[in-house]
């Protein structure tokens, strides 16, 4: 806070009336060789608090968006076309020929600045849901509550058809600190 003087200033402004909580979640996506491949997960929280106003809430979440440069090429041609007797015949074509590079997201926060954040996995063309991710986020609540954190996390795949699985904790995490 010292190298910052607008964050303390802020936080010494706020300290009468919210905590805030430093959050360490991570997700682990383990690699599977066969089919089906997970397609996409959403990890979902859900904060409650007594005092019950003003609600916690989501104050940052890191990270915000993570996505997958992706080459894109899209050709168009537009002309007649005769066939007759196993002969092609053209009289021209107009074509228009286009390259743009499209970023994909892999992950992405959702619900910044509400009591339900949550972040969303999609697999893309260049990556697979596998592997350990962490996730951070300040959460901020009233001064001296206590804070109920749920979780939920939705996964799907496809076979040919999507198909969502879910599991939510059988007990809630409780957020209790002092700062």
């Amino acid at each position: 806070m010292a190298d910052d003087p607008d964050l303390s200033e802020y936080l010494t402004g706020q300290a009468d009336t919210c905590d805030y909580h430093l959050v360490h979640l991570s997700l682990t996506f383990a690699p599977t060789p066969q089919r089906p491949r997970l397609e996409f997960a959403h990890l979902a929280l859900n904060f409650s608090a007594k005092p019950e106003f003003p609600p916690p809430l989501a104050h940052s979440m890191d990270p915000m968006r993570l996505t997958d440069a992706v080459q894109v090429t899209r050709t168009r041609r537009l002309g007649p076309q005769l066939s007759l007797l196993g002969a092609d015949a053209s009289l021209g074509e107009v074509g228009r020929h286009q390259e743009y590079t499209s970023h994909q997201p892999f992950a992405q926060a959702l619900g910044l600045h509400g009591p339900t954040p949550g972040w969303e996995f999609r697999r893309t063309i260049a990556t697979e849901l596998t592997g350990c991710h962490a996730l951070r986020m300040v959460v901020r609540t009233t001064v001296g509550s206590v804070t109920d954190l749920a979780c939920t996390v939705t996964a799907g795949v496809k076979i040919p058809l999507l198909r969502r699985y879910t599991r939510t904790l059988p007990h809630p995490l409780r957020l209790d600190a002092t700062l």
